[in-house]
């Protein structure tokens, strides 16, 4: 199985349009593209795949002979794992409600011209069919977050960091500073502020570059932010005035 192909999978609900040929003129409703069963046949399915997906992990080792190849590969893996889990439920946002649209409408229709029997039976399969979308989503979620612990457990035991894109994402201010307006304003700021004028600067500067992001990098330097503190010109300084 190729990991890539089984993360791709689990971030869709694959819909595809199912009749109910109960009368001349079929009735139609969303349902799962694999017109899945049973939750527990589903879930079954899935548990075989997560245990051929942790072996191919637990073999990166022989396949990926490099760390640096195995750190490429297993952030890779883990950016689209986090990627795709926003897809699914995107899709299945959208899937539930066409099926909420598509029963509304035809049950309107089919109880005003069809027989109580033929009602019935449609949204019997109709609403089965919703069902499956509600487990089949629970069961891939939770596969992704499988998947996740997975690569997680793998990369701790080889030594390796997991840089993810949600991490990166949710971890940092987006500014439209440059790298010395973004180092001064907070220097000009925790000297008006701190009771300790010789405060670590070199602390402070890790802290500004992991938490903010300037008007061209995303993840700008310590070291460049710490020499910003004092090391700057006039304009950045007159700019700086300005917000306070």
């Amino acid at each position: 199985m190729n990991s890539y192909n089984f993360i791709e999978k689990l971030g869709s609900i694959g819909t595809k349009v199912s009749k109910c040929r109960l009368t001349y003129t079929p009735l139609n409703y969303p349902s799962h593209v694999d017109e899945l069963k049973s939750k527990t046949e589903y879930k079954e399915t899935l548990q075989n795949q997560l245990r051929v997906f942790r072996l191919e992990i637990q073999q990166l080792p022989f396949t990926l002979p490099t760390r640096q190849g195995r750190r490429v590969y297993l952030n890779n893996l883990y950016d689209e794992l986090i990627l795709q889990r926003l897809s699914l439920t995107a899709e299945f946002k959208q899937a539930i409600a066409e099926s909420n649209k598509c029963i509304s409408s035809n049950s309107t229709m089919i109880s005003q011209y069809f027989p109580k029997l033929i009602q019935k039976k449609y949204l019997t399969m109709a609403r089965k069919a919703h069902q499956r979308f509600y487990f089949a989503y629970e069961l891939q979620k939770n596969a992704i977050g499988n998947c996740i612990a997975i690569l997680q457990s793998c990369a701790l035991n080889d030594g390796i960091e997991i840089k993810t894109l949600e991490s990166q994402a949710n971890s940092r201010v987006v500014t439209d500073l440059s790298s010395p307006e973004l180092s001064y304003i907070f220097y000009v700021l925790l000297e008006k502020i701190s009771i300790d004028n010789k405060f670590n600067r070199k602390n402070f500067s890790k802290i500004i570059a992991s938490n903010f992001s300037t008007k061209m990098a995303s993840a700008p330097q310590a070291n460049q932010i710490r020499k910003h503190f004092t090391q700057v010109d006039a304009s950045v300084k007159s700019r700086v005035g300005n917000f306070f």
